[in-house]
């Protein structure tokens, strides 16, 4: 863990040392979250979830930067026990995986004009909770997942009028999110994210 830490402390020290602020400000958004891998988890659907942060860019060349966000993060999964008679729907107790992170991604933007921006990099995730709900009951189930994820960022920068930015980004994790496995049998497991943002971009957007 503290080698993690140490490394991401020097990426975002060298961003500092070798670049200089472009700009910062907020996001806010929602996100579309399932688990991939395993068939017992990649059948679960997909849950809908919040994401807010903020972000600093810094500016390499007149095209080229780099980007650093802390984003808590809503992701998980959920289990739909809806069920049909005939041509009536019942509703039943859906029960879901609540997953929440602090994620913190560090992303290189190539600006293709002034509007667009596309973006790659890794994302560093720390599980800051995770419960099982059903019917309005909780559980916690921090023992069965990892503290720590890395994870896959790409995703495309618009920026609109008057500072406002819209983001739209995939992740997807490359590190086994469980940590305990069913019946000794190992299994692997990893988080798929889509999210959509809106921000506030401080700083000169126009170079």
């Amino acid at each position: 863990m503290k080698q993690k830490l140490l490394i991401l402390a020097c990426i975002l020290l060298s961003m500092t040392a070798l670049s200089q602020i472009r700009s910062f400000g907020p996001k806010l958004g929602v996100g579309i979250s399932k688990f991939y891998g395993a068939d017992e988890y990649k059948k679960l659907d997909p849950k809908g979830g919040f994401v807010a942060g903020g972000f600093l860019e810094y500016g390499l060349t007149q095209r080229i930067s780099l980007q650093s966000e802390i984003l808590y993060s809503m992701q998980g999964a959920m289990v739909n026990n809806n069920y049909a008679i005939g041509d009536i729907e019942f509703e039943g107790d859906n029960t879901y995986y609540n997953l929440n992170y602090l994620n913190i991604p560090v992303l290189a933007g190539y600006r293709l004009n002034y509007e667009f921006t596309v973006y790659a990099g890794p994302q560093f995730g720390y599980l800051l909770s995770a419960e099982k709900e059903v019917n309005g009951y909780t559980q916690d189930i921090m023992n069965d997942y990892h503290q720590f994820e890395l994870s896959g960022v790409l995703g495309v920068n618009y920026d609109i009028n008057n500072g406002f930015i819209g983001d739209i980004r995939f992740n997807y994790g490359f590190t086994n999110v469980l940590e305990k496995h069913i019946d000794d049998e190992e299994m692997n497991v990893v988080n798929g994210v889509f999210q959509l943002m809106i921000g506030y971009k401080i700083g000169d957007n126009r170079y």
